[in-house]
């Protein structure tokens, strides 16, 4: 029962991912359009404003989106598949006190605190510090987890990506919040 919901909701996610990626993408748009259209006309009183504006919402917008397209198009980092070779190394029976054990049910140390596994669900080795991303249904190096606003797990290869969309976008937001202030309180003064 639990491994059935457990399938449903990773399906779930697969299909969700995609509505939010869009969701994601019209509201940075929507902020985009409000700030350029309707607030930045309202402050801006001359050419070097009006330059120093445009300079700084250009190079947020596009390190926001290209950060982000960067995440969400890099693979996030998955163990090569092993040749036959290797894949018998594990897939051979011990004996040990008359009772048999499988290799994958060991951990096997190369050097002190680095060692290997294996993953069952994968049914591959597991280097050290993979996990196995079950949305993704394979094994993810340095897998930090799925983030379905990227429909991407965020692993090893597109950590740097997702750290930089994330300050990135709350630089850009802190910078339209101030664009927001810094217009309310020229029209608060210009009331009076």
């Amino acid at each position: 029962m639990i491994d059935g919901c457990s399938k449903c909701f990773n399906l779930m996610m697969r299909y969700v991912s995609i509505l939010l990626v869009a969701f994601c993408m019209s509201a940075i748009l929507y902020v985009i359009y409000v700030c350029i259209f309707n607030l930045l006309p309202c402050i801006l009183e001359n050419y070097f404003q009006i330059i120093c504006h445009s300079v700084i919402a250009i190079t947020l917008i596009s390190n926001i989106y290209c950060n982000y397209f960067s995440c969400i198009m890099t693979p996030p980092g998955s163990p090569i598949a092993y040749s036959d070779t290797e894949m018998g190394f594990w897939n051979k029976v011990l004996i040990v006190n008359n009772k048999e054990y499988s290799r994958k049910q060991f951990c096997y140390t190369i050097a002190n605190g680095v060692f290997f596994r294996f993953c069952k669900k994968c049914n591959a080795i597991k280097p050290p510090r993979a996990h196995h991303c079950s949305v993704l249904n394979r094994c993810v190096y340095e897998m930090d987890h799925f983030c379905p606003w990227m429909f991407n797990t965020i692993g090893k290869n597109n950590y740097k990506y997702f750290v930089l969309f994330l300050y990135h976008l709350c630089t850009g937001a802190l910078y339209v919040g101030y664009i927001v202030y810094f217009n309310l309180a020229k029209l608060s003064d210009h009331d009076r």
